[in-house]
């Protein structure tokens, strides 16, 4: 003997179960992309955070070299030994 298996569904019942499954799904996606928006505006701007830390340290390394060019035709203000010596001697 065939076992028979028999749903009887009222249709709006099915339409408002497929309209409340869609809408649920609907509310969960949009958390799932409000969360990565925000994560990506978090990284976003600690990316611009690094750059503008990479700048200054770029400009700090600028200036010591100019700097440095500076000194380098300036008479050295260290003396030394041997000079020492023979002025004493």
């Amino acid at each position: 003997m065939p076992v028979s298996f028999d749903l009887t569904m009222n249709v709006v019942t099915f339409l408002v179960s497929l309209g409340l499954a869609a809408f649920v799904g609907f509310l969960l996606r949009s958390r799932q992309l409000a969360k990565k928006n925000r994560q990506i505006s978090a990284l976003e701007s600690e990316v611009a955070d690094v750059g503008a830390e990479i700048l200054e340290v770029q400009k700090e390394y600028c200036e010591l070299q100019s700097k440095m060019k500076e000194t380098k035709d300036a008479p050295s203000p260290v003396v030394s030994i041997k000079q020492v010596k023979e002025g004493t001697a």
